[in-house]
């Protein structure tokens, strides 16, 4: 019966209640919104980093992978010593950094090299022809903007140096490898030109062979849980690098996107304030039009425990009806924004500001219900003072 009056009241003005649906699910697409921004970044980097494998990464002391052209020494040894940890499947080792790339008769462009042995790449993924095998010590694979910005295609020649001469506008001591694919790379800006050779092949480009200059071992293990233990035992074992696990990398990731936890926390809390206030007064809107009859209803004898819970289900039915709206709306709206975001050139390609999870789901789903709650609040309080013969003589008099 409660069940029956709350829905009753609630379509008493169906163009009331319409208009207070829509309100309620652009506030909870709006939440949603901000619920998926706050771990967007974080949950995008996750998939990254599950998609490229490797449960540990080791880098120079300092420095993010890539972020600069750090190097530490003796990069192979490290390796080998890595494998025969126990635990360890296996150790690639990676060197990236800024060369010059060309293609014969085009003037040289600068571009960035990875250099990781097969058949363990996991930095790229290969979209046209074919990916890098053992024995291609002078093949490459390059990204769609180097590709369009020399012309290449699969088949031609790759000429590549760590020096330019501008004056003679030539490469120094270039280095000259045939294109077997074009590649997505997973951690490249958006405008940036790469391309992918061997590890040792990478070190002759940036001059690195003497000192076996490396920017990243990429740690494989037999059981993926003991992440923390074996980076611990890097750093100290090898006091000249650092070491993550996925789940370090993530906080130290998380640390540095306090502003859009921020933001996301002021928006969200915004989105939940005009939803108490939308569902509140539309449910009191209600109430105040029907205390004649709640006050008839508390005369032949129903209790007053009942009629407050009847008004929560209003209020909760509001929210529930503004479902749909807010996660239809929510979804294409963080499509938008996030396709206007990830314009930026300084973003990789693979990462994402609004990202859809179970968690952002059901914290929005979470928050909006106690906001019907808490906007049942004052609507319940009205019921709950209700006094029947002052009630009904209003009704009559007035």
């Amino acid at each position: 019966m409660v069940g029956f009056l709350a829905i009753r009241g609630l379509f008493r003005h169906p163009a009331r209640t319409l208009l207070g649906v829509l309100g309620v699910g652009v506030a909870g697409a709006l939440l949603l919104d901000m619920q998926m921004l706050s771990r967007g970044l974080q949950a995008s980097l996750h998939r990254i980093l599950k998609e490229v494998g490797y449960e540990v990464r080791v880098t120079p002391r300092g420095t993010l992978p890539f972020d600069t052209d750090a190097t530490f020494p003796d990069g192979h040894r490290i390796a080998a010593a890595i494998t025969a940890h126990p635990g360890v499947d296996h150790a690639a080792p990676i060197l990236g950094g800024s060369v010059y790339a060309a293609r014969a008769g085009r003037e040289p462009v600068s571009a960035f090299v990875y250099g990781m042995d097969p058949p363990t790449q996991a930095l790229w993924r290969v979209l046209d022809g074919r990916d890098l095998a053992p024995s291609d010590s002078m093949y490459a694979v390059v990204s769609p903007a180097l590709a369009a910005a020399l012309g290449l295609s699969i088949g031609d020649s790759l000429h590549a140096a760590g020096e330019y001469t501008s004056q003679l506008g030539m490469l120094r001591s270039p280095r000259i490898y045939v294109v077997t694919g074009i590649a997505e790379f997973h951690f490249d800006l958006r405008t940036q030109r790469s391309f992918a050779i061997g590890t040792r092949e990478a070190q002759h480009l940036r001059n690195e062979v003497a000192r076996d200059g490396l920017s990243l071992i990429a740690v494989a293990l037999d059981d993926q849980t003991s992440g923390d233990a074996v980076s611990a035992w890097v750093r100290d074992t090898f006091p000249e690098v650092e070491a993550f696990s996925v789940v370090e990398a993530l906080d130290a990731v998380q640390g540095q996107l306090a502003y859009f936890n921020l933001f996301s926390l002021v928006l969200g809390s915004v989105s939940m304030v005009v939803c108490v206030l939308l569902v509140g007064t539309m449910v009191a809107l209600s109430i105040s039009e029907r205390l004649g009859e709640l006050a008839i209803l508390r005369a032949i004898g129903l209790r007053r425990r009942r009629l407050v819970s009847m008004v929560f289900l209003e209020s909760l039915a509001l929210v529930l009806l503004s479902m749909p709206i807010a996660f239809g709306a929510g979804h294409l709206i963080s499509l938008w924004l996030d396709a206007i975001l990830t314009r930026a050139p300084s973003i990789p390609v693979d990462m994402s500001f609004f990202v859809f999870t179970r968690r952002a789901a059901l914290r929005t789903l979470a928050l909006l219900f106690l906001s019907g709650s808490i906007a049942g609040l004052y609507p319940a309080l009205l019921v709950a003072r209700l006094r029947i013969a002052p009630t009904l003589h209003s009704e009559v008099m007035g």
